[in-house]
């Protein structure tokens, strides 16, 4: 239950999914050769938003429902596939900034990418499909060729996506949670240990 707890704590994802929508729609930070947006003050100021909302997140959790950690050997799963992860990502945009593809291969690289993560970690759950390969199916369709920047407008449908799926990880940990109190209840009533 550690392990599901600590991947599972959905509503971290919500400040990151604003970090990718304040990307896309301030195209802050620049990619490549491009000149800092004037927009960028609202990127700055949406990065403190976030800042805030993984502390006051991250204590929500501590308070609510204590502190969990996995094992070592798990965490260290994480940090690998999450590297995996950011690396598949990374070398999507890079893909989208040197290659004039009718398609979103950042999108595209980010919907796999974390399909993998969530499977390997074994916490896909069908809404995951159905968000993750939605945007995946999107970042592949021809629409996103033309563009100066394809990296930027795909980061407000990742944002958005993100963001979901926080809220419903955050909605299956708390069945989760409810279903082992519950369990445990039946065992006591049952007089087992």
């Amino acid at each position: 239950m550690g392990t599901r707890y600590y991947l599972l704590r959905g509503l971290l994802a919500v400040p990151t999914g604003l970090i990718f929508l304040a990307a896309g729609l301030t195209n802050t930070p620049p990619i490549g050769d491009e000149p800092v947006s004037g927009s960028a003050p609202w990127f700055v100021l949406a990065l403190g938003v976030a800042a805030v909302g993984y502390y006051v997140v991250n204590r929500y959790y501590v308070t609510t429902f204590g502190r969990v950690e996995p094992s070592r050997r798990t965490l260290v799963r994480i940090a690998v596939l999450t590297l995996a992860c950011a690396a598949i990502m990374c070398v999507g945009i890079t893909l989208d900034i040197q290659l004039d593809l009718p398609v979103s291969l950042f999108g595209a690289a980010f919907g796999v990418a974390l399909l993998f993560y969530y499977r390997l970690l074994n916490v896909l759950r069908p809404y995951h499909l159905v968000l993750l390969g939605g945007l995946t199916v999107l970042a592949l369709a021809p629409i996103w060729g033309g563009l100066d920047d394809k990296v930027s407008p795909v980061m407000i449908p990742i944002g958005l996506v993100t963001i979901v799926i926080g809220l419903l990880d955050h909605r299956d940990l708390l069945a989760s949670l409810r279903r082992a109190r519950s369990a445990r209840v039946d065992e006591d009533a049952d007089g087992r240990p």
